[in-house]
């Protein structure tokens, strides 16, 4: 298959290279505003005119600093500097020729007297623009993360990771200021929303700011603005909970603790639970490195789609702890997290295979997992450098798990118990410089290393009776992780559309896994030590062929040495942005990379009770190409937005992960396939907002034609689909909420053979304050899964004071008191139906305290 938009990118990127276009001079005009005080003057608007017309602008730094750059070679001598401030008087100054020393602004004040005003659109600037948070339906004592569910646009889901236009956001601020870094889940679900003031969406967010003026950026984070009466203040809250129900009783205990300052920022939360709620977070312990593969065997647990308080029972205790400190013109950050999950889970699972010569077989499994984890990053960075940024970050981590299960394999019975030590450590270094003449350099140097001890205990009949020993079977894994990363790339602005990049990356690796495998050490023992270099070279061109549309491209070769392997790797993409009718973006990119380490682990181990694995023998790096596209669509009221997208992969080389069974237990072979597969996905999100109601209409359709073996023959086919309808509504006060309807189907083919599933699922989400003081709250769903229903509901009622400092919960979890939830998946080999029992109904009264 040739794809001609291949030809039609890259004769645009020869195009450029024939026009013709002249090299440009660019300044950069730096300086200060102050008041008459001499003292800094921050957000005030600075701004190159001519005319009376706005070349260029630029909001005064914390410092009173402003820093612009214009090409001389479109204006001439002299350049008027306007600067302007609602409480200042204007004031402009010109400037004769390129200047030797900062340029100082002095303005005076000017007293304004405004009539009462209310401002209807919150667009603080192309880049900022204010949610209008107070104007939703916010409780006081609720958290950042249920008040931000209220606002259009804005979803959360069942991990805290929040999204915005189905974008996730980077970081939540505060102030302006980083606590969290990327876990900011410590934010939104800790920081109650009585002392929020307003939230704003920062778009094109670059927490470099010298890369922020010299780079596209395509991220997004909040900035939490807050309440006066709470800066330069303690403030906190204490909640407790008793619970009662069919089953054990319950409890639920927390404490947050708080102080904002211009100059200190502090956070601490902590919480206990025995109502199934996790401590540990999904992203913490968050890397950038991809290639570690830890662990290898793990006891089997379940991820259900509904609330945690419903389908585990799980004692939890947490803390954490951040802190954000300015000394002179440097930040420093403390992030630290201690959590400790004990978490138990029965499930049931049946497991049918594709193909009629494989078996099938049951699962019945009682977990048990107690799970340790302490974790944290330090940071110091400095932003106030002119024209210099650096960062440093340090982050640790140890953990320690204790897992267990039971399981009954069709009479025959199983018990394993694995115990895992985990260490790792790691430092990051960046530091930019914005050189003369157009030149930004950037560089990054990263060092860490993982260090982690396994062993797992299996008593199996159905293994004792594969490997003929009645022995107990003993599994222990040694396996430590060491790398080093530099990277380093130098931006050329040649004038005001075309910029060029050179990158340079050097990765080094050294892993080694030995696995002791008892009573069979011949034929189940590893012991391998991977070395791993990679050295790559990639020049980039960004062209803004006019102000709608950019081109992009690179191309990266990279020598790559693995084991006793060296070869040349060669990638190379080009993407196309256009302001047509919305943002439209194209890309084509072909990919050359190596797999993982686990795949070149020789000889099979035990990944769970019934489980081996092994990978297989390397032949030549994993070679696809992609095509996508996409195309958004948003007014500037915010009320309609559109966004779909098509990706179409062709792989010339896969992994393959083959499945099969015998006995009761799974071989699970990972072979490199040379033929041709492809992948297709399809994607749409609609959101319409109609005056306080929101219409969310969501479809995904994947398409995957796999080759399962190297042989010619029929492709594998599935097809899965997924429909999701939502309709809210955001009403200020009194009654809201949200329906939501979803449809999802799986079918997959081979030959003459077909399996097909489909489940289907109605949830609402009611709240209603029925007094002043008095608010409602009912959610739960209908599921029907293979032609079973289930009803799961929940609810709750609070009482809250007005300008008292204690509140009160009732919740009923569990209304109709179902007993199990079932779910259904699939991959290429088998398919699965599982289900567990919900922890019985229960009732849970709770109090709070408030400062």
């Amino acid at each position: 298959m040739n794809f001609t938009y291949k030809s039609i990118l890259f004769l645009l990127i020869l195009l450029f290279f024939i026009r013709q276009f002249g090299i440009s001079q660019e300044v950069i005009l730096e300086g200060g505003v102050f008041d008459e005080a001499n003292e800094p003057i921050p957000g005030v608007l600075v701004s190159v005119v001519e005319k009376d017309t706005m070349i260029h602008y630029q909001f005064s730094g914390a410092e009173g600093e402003f820093h612009l750059k214009i090409d001389t070679t479109l204006y001439s001598w002299p350049i008027r500097i306007k600067a302007s401030s609602f409480f200042y008087k204007d004031t402009v100054i010109i400037v004769n020729t390129i200047p030797t020393s900062p340029i100082l602004i002095f303005m005076g004040f000017e007293n304004n007297e405004l009539d009462e005003f209310v401002v209807e659109t919150t667009s603080i600037n192309n880049d900022t623009t204010s949610l209008n948070f107070q104007k939703y339906n916010i409780q006081k004592l609720e958290s950042l993360e249920e008040s931000l569910k209220k606002i259009p646009g804005i979803s959360v889901d069942k991990d805290g990771r929040i999204k915005y236009w189905n974008r996730e956001i980077e970081k939540i601020l505060i102030d302006g200021e980083d606590l969290a870094n990327r876990q900011y889940t410590f934010i939104s679900k800790n920081l109650r929303s009585e002392v929020i003031d307003d939230v704003e969406l920062l778009k094109n967010f670059e927490e470099n700011t010298v890369l922020k003026n010299s780079q596209r950026s395509d991220k997004i984070a909040l900035n939490l603005k807050i309440k006066e009466e709470f800066q330069n203040v303690w403030f906190g809250n204490l909640a407790s909970a008793f619970g009662m129900g069919s089953g054990d009783n319950e409890v639920k205990q927390a404490a947050n603790i708080g102080l904002l300052k211009k100059k200190i920022k502090l956070l601490d939360a902590f919480k206990y639970s025995t109502l199934g709620a996790k401590a540990i977070p999904f992203n913490v312990n968050y890397s950038d490195n991809s290639i570690i593969d830890k662990p290898l065997y793990s006891a089997k647990s379940l991820d259900i789609p509904l609330p945690v308080e419903l389908t585990n029972n799980n004692k939890a205790l947490g803390n954490t702890f951040l802190l954000n400190k300015k000394i002179k013109n440097t930040d420093f950050r403390i992030t630290h997290f201690l959590g400790r999950d004990i978490q138990k889970q029965e499930s049931f699972r049946s497991l049918e295979f594709f193909f009629d010569d494989q078996e099938s077989f049951s699962e019945t499994n009682n977990y048990l997992n107690k799970n340790l984890l302490l974790s944290g990053e330090v940071e110091l960075k400095n932003s106030h450098l002119d024209n210099k940024y650096y960062t440093n970050k340090f982050n640790y981590t140890y953990g320690s798990g204790d897992y267990s299960s039971n399981s009954l394999f069709s009479s025959n019975r199983t018990e394993d118990r694995t115990k895992n030590n985990d260490v790792s450590l790691s430092n990051q270094f960046q530091f930019t410089n914005q050189l003369k003449n157009g030149l930004v350099l950037d560089n990054e140097l990263a060092i860490g290393a993982s260090f982690l001890n396994e062993t797992a205990d299996v008593a199996s009949d159905d293994l004792r009776n594969f490997l003929n020993d009645e022995s107990l079977i003993t599994q222990k894994v040694n396996n430590d992780f060491q790398y080093i990363t530099l990277k380093s790339k130098i931006d050329h602005f040649i004038s005001d559309r075309v910029k060029t990049r050179l990158g340079l990356n050097f990765d080094k690796s050294h892993q080694e896994i030995l696995i002791d495998f008892e009573p069979d050490p011949n034929t189940y023992q590893n012991e391998q030590t991977f070395r791993r270099t990679q050295i790559g070279l990639s020049p980039t061109l960004v062209y803004d062929i006019t102000n709608s549309i950019e081109l992009n491209s690179s191309i990266q070769s990279t020598y790559a040495s693995f084991q006793n392997w060296n070869d040349l790797l060669f990638n190379y993409r080009a993407e196309l942005y256009i302001k047509f009718f919305g943002n439209l973006q194209m890309s084509y990119s072909r990919n050359q990379e190596l797999p993982k380490n686990e795949f070149f682990l020789e000889r099979y181990y035990l990944v769970n009770n019934n489980s081996f694995k092994r990978g297989g023998l390397f032949f030549s790096p994993l070679d696809y190409e992609q095509f996508k596209t996409s195309l958004t669509n948003q007014n500037k009221r915010s009320t309609f937005n559109n966004e779909i997208s098509f990706t179409h992969r062709r792989s010339k080389s896969t992994l393959l992960q083959e499945f099969t069974a015998t006995d009761n237990i799974n071989f699970n072979n990972g072979i490199q396939i040379f033929r041709e597969g492809t992948d297709d996905l399809l994607k749409e999100q609609l959101v319409i907002l109609i005056n306080n109601l929101v219409f969310n209409i969501e479809t995904s359709h994947t398409f995957f034609r796999t080759p399962l073996s190297n042989d010619p023959g029929e492709l594998n086919r599935i097809y899965s689909s997924d429909y999701r309808l939502e309709i809210s509504s955001y009403f200020s006060k009194t009654f809201n909420f949200s329906l939501t309807s979803g449809y999802q189907k799986s079918v997959q083919k081979f030959g003459n053979k077909s399996s097909v599933f489909d489940t289907k699922n109605l949830s609402v989400d009611l709240d209603w304050e029925i007094l002043e003081d008095v608010a409602l709250n009912l959610n739960g769903g209908i599921y029907e899964v293979s032609d079973t229903i289930y009803k799961i509901f929940n609810s709750s009622i609070e009482y809250t004071p007005e300008n008292k400092r204690i509140s009160y919960g009732l919740y009923l979890n569990n209304i109709l008191n179902e007993d199990e939830f079932s779910f259904q998946a699939r991959n290429s080999f088998f398919y699965s139906f599982s289900s567990i029992p919900l922890v019985p109904r229960y009732i849970l009264f709770q109090i709070n305290y408030t400062f």
